[in-house]
């Protein structure tokens, strides 16, 4: 992104090496990659944001069976999503005041750069390109820059604008906390049909879950633990226990399937920040 926002020119090789990796990690196991999108730091928003939203279009690409071609097409292009923010004005791009109708105008205005300069670019498909220039258009005809609606937008550009919101709210930055994965989920739920084709939606949550590998969660208002992986039941992910909140006693990491049983269920999910741990850390354990 440096380089774009200096003239030259995307270096397709060096993303096409990265993609390739991340699309055999996600045709190995999904669930575990996804975790990635629990990484990020408010300073390097763009940037992370590109991350995870490469990620998790390979990861939903995956899930609704799309082929391994598709797969790494998504991937490329949630990585170059945003190249068009290199063109923006760091003062309204990392404004962390409300922007003016003006500055948003210029704002909206990194859609059409990125479609334009991923256009020039060698190695660069439709695919690819539908995620960058579609992931704002929405299912009513609301969105930008083209003001499309239902079927007028592809079906990765659909998908494309389910993820990218996804993203966004579950971020932290500069000027909001993100909010809990579980609870964006619900408030997305709420924009089916306006915002979102609502059949695609629902494959979404079914490929990340409620509770998305990575997140904090408290079981029976005692034991505090990081989902590990979803199956069938949203609700019943395998989980990782870590500790015992009412005497504060680190537990072994211990993985358990809550379908499988009865004695834990999960009650809430908590604040990575508030308990001050960081979930990655136990996913690699296991």
């Amino acid at each position: 992104m440096s380089d774009v926002k200096l003239g030259q020119q995307v270096k397709m090789k060096e993303v096409t090496s990265i993609v390739n990796d991340m699309s055999e990690s996600v045709l190995d196991n999904h669930n575990a990659l996804l975790g990635l999108s629990r990484i990020r730091h408010w300073d390097a928003y763009t940037f992370e944001h590109s991350v995870n939203i490469g990620v998790l279009m390979m990861s939903f690409a995956k899930s609704r069976g799309m082929s391994e071609k598709v797969i790494h097409d998504v991937g490329v292009g949630g990585f170059l999503h945003d190249i068009g923010k290199t063109l923006t004005p760091d003062e309204i791009l990392n404004k962390p005041d409300k922007l003016t109708d003006e500055e948003f105008v210029i704002m909206r205005r990194h859609v059409v750069d990125s479609r334009i300069i991923l256009e020039k670019t060698p190695g660069i498909n439709q695919n690819a390109l539908d995620v960058a220039a579609l992931h704002h258009e929405k299912y009513d005809g609301s969105g930008y820059p083209n003001g499309w609606k239902g079927d007028e937008i592809s079906e990765i550009g659909q998908m494309s604008a389910i993820v990218d919101v996804y993203d966004a709210l579950t971020a932290d930055r500069c000027y909001h906390k993100g909010q809990d994965p579980s609870i964006v989920l619900k408030r997305m739920l709420s924009w089916a049909g306006s915002h979102f084709n609502p059949q695609l939606l629902q494959e979404f949550i079914q490929c990340v879950g409620i509770y998305p590998p990575a997140t904090l969660v408290m079981l029976n208002k005692k034991y505090l633990a990081v989902v590990y992986e979803n199956g069938k039941n949203l609700l019943m992910p395998k989980v990782i226990i870590i500790l015992n909140t009412r005497t504060h006693e680190t537990i072994e990491p211990k993985l358990i399937d809550l379908s499988r049983q009865d004695k834990y269920k999960i009650t809430s999910s908590e604040s990575d920040q508030q308990w001050n741990v960081d979930p990655q850390k136990y996913l690699d354990m296991v």
